[in-house]
């Protein structure tokens, strides 16, 4: 959806199309998860079939087939999980799965045809990656959503809804471009295929999937050990709250001066795949720019297509990446760089799953640090905050100023596009070097926002401020080209302000401070 509504904006056509994108981050998910045990190997009920129950046995190889269960302490023998390359148990232990009595098979399927097995024949006896189903086609394995649906599913043994909330999440689709034949080798499966970051990035391994693999088995963008490790609890990535939901990667991480815990240079400009595809950020490991560089000497090297990738969600964020630069050529800062979503415990997890696992931001993400009363007002009768509404206005006037510049310069005969980046997506001219350094600013941070897609909402500072940079920097472009032109009369609200509020008036004394109303948020994810 990100790819499809990007393009329908990034060219000529109106920016209220941008709409669409509000309603899908404003739009509502499932519930929360079930807290039942799941029952030991065998046992059923969940008051249906589970997306996962016959699924699940699909998925098993034909060396599996009537295999009998084994005591789980088997697993944990020497020669076997215990030590080694394949020690997987120590850890396991100390999860929140070993302590509801899970166990390996509930996740492998049945085991005594793989403790039976001659070491050759070890992988095709037991459910792992890569596996070859009963019926010869290969497929996901271990890796499959399936496993976990078993249990976390509305109809599984557990009764939870994870499984359900993320299959209609964005995580749950295939982008096919970036898994076509070929891709591998570009690193674009780094974040665009579950299978490949799970098993390469993630596990270490660099046999599979090969590229014809990727590009045969991929179904997901994101799956869940994707994100959560089944075999360790992680407890260096635990929620604000002491929850250890085995998650891989940190879930809080901020930037800046004064004892902060990572600087720019991990996915700040010019960093290499190995870098900001390792980034210890359980969201933007992925939900990164891919190590944007706004300065005027990129610009002027980058033109083919905008210097950020698709989701530099992180670097808005945290509020740089932009150029800054305003139209008299001078170096400008931000009044505020980020604002207090920054700081908010769990950054991404408490806005986009406060609705579960469809990563949907619905209004319970604004509370505890909104009142309920002030959360439901917040979205205005299109759906879209006033802040949004607000960044709507302005990227659709910016826009128009950039197609007006390109009408009155037309070069190559490009008209309206002739400000646009080279590729053939964009349609902009092949000459990028007439296009004059104050147009390529202004486009670049117009690209930064609409890639964000939030509208605001991420850092409502920093997008007033390279919005107005953009703005700035059109007028004197209009201004060295003779081109007559109406200056900006969507000014944002405040520049470099958190909310865009002109009053000074304090809250109440008696108002819980941020700090008191996180602790006390209500949990239920």
């Amino acid at each position: 959806m990100q790819k499809s509504v990007y393009r329908i904006i990034a060219g000529t056509v109106s920016l209220s199309l941008l709409v669409g994108v509000s309603l899908w981050l404003a739009g509502c998910g499932g519930g929360t998860g079930g807290t039942s045990v799941p029952p030991a190997p065998g046992g059923g009920g969940g008051g249906g079939t589970a997306p996962s129950v016959e699924a699940f046995r699909a998925l098993l190889p034909a060396g599996q087939a009537g295999a009998a269960t084994v005591d789980d302490a088997t697993c944990n023998t020497a020669g076997c999980h215990a030590s080694g390359t394949k020690s997987h148990t120590r850890s396991f232990s100390d999860t929140k799965h070993a302590a509801e009595g899970v166990g390996c098979q509930n996740c492998h399927g049945p085991g005594r045809n793989h403790v039976n097995a001659a070491d050759a024949d070890k992988r095709t006896t037991i459910l792992t990656f890569p596996n070859t189903a009963a019926d010869g086609t290969p497929n996901q394995g271990i890796l499959d959503p399936i496993v976990c649906g078993q249990c976390h599913s509305s109809a599984g043994r557990q009764g939870g809804d994870q499984y359900d909330q993320w299959i209609v999440s964005a995580h749950a689709e295939q982008v096919a471009s970036p898994n076509s034949a070929g891709r591998l080798a570009s690193g674009c499966p780094k974040c665009h295929s579950s299978l490949v970051r799970t098993w390469t990035l993630e596990r270490g391994h660099a046999d599979h999937p090969t590229d014809t693999e990727n590009t045969a088995w991929t179904k997901h963008t994101a799956a869940c050990a994707t994100c959560h490790d089944p075999h360790d609890n992680h407890p260096e990535n635990a929620l604000e709250d002491g929850d250890t939901p085995n998650l891989r990667h940190d879930p809080h991480r901020i930037l800046g001066a004064g004892g902060d815990d990572y600087t720019t240079s991990q996915i700040g400009p010019n960093q290499p795949q190995t870098t900001y595809t390792l980034f210890n950020h359980v969201c933007a490991e992925c939900h990164n720019g891919r190590g944007v560089d706004g300065s005027d000497t990129k610009l002027g090297s980058s033109t083919s297509r905008p210097g950020m990738h698709d989701s530099p969600q992180f670097n808005m964020l945290m509020g740089y990446g932009a150029n800054e630069v305003d139209g008299n050529g001078n170096a400008a800062a931000p009044i505020k760089r980020f604002t207090a979503h920054r700081d908010i415990p769990e950054q991404c997890i408490h806005c986009h799953m406060s609705q579960g696992h469809a990563m949907v931001a619905g209004n319970q993400g604004c509370s505890p640090c909104h009142s309920s009363t002030e959360a439901a007002t917040l979205r205005q009768a299109n759906g879209r905050t006033a802040v949004q509404n607000e960044i709507q206005s302005k990227l659709q006037e910016i826009q128009s100023r950039l197609n007006q510049w390109g009408v009155a310069v037309n070069l190559e005969g490009k008209g309206a596009n002739s400000w646009q980046y080279s590729s053939t997506e964009f349609g902009g001219p092949t000459g990028q070097a007439a296009i004059p350094i104050e147009i390529k600013r202004a486009r670049n941070n117009y690209y930064f926002v609409v890639r964000d897609l939030s509208l605001g909402v991420h850092n409502s500072a920093y997008t007033r401020f390279m919005l107005d940079l953009a703005d700035s920097n059109l007028t004197k472009a209009f201004a060295n080209a003779g081109i007559t032109s109406v200056k900006s009369s969507v000014k944002s609200t405040a520049p470099g302000s958190p909310t865009g509020a002109t009053s000074s008036k304090s809250a109440p004394a008696s108002r819980p401070t941020l700090g008191q109303r996180l602790r006390n948020r209500p949990r239920g994810r």
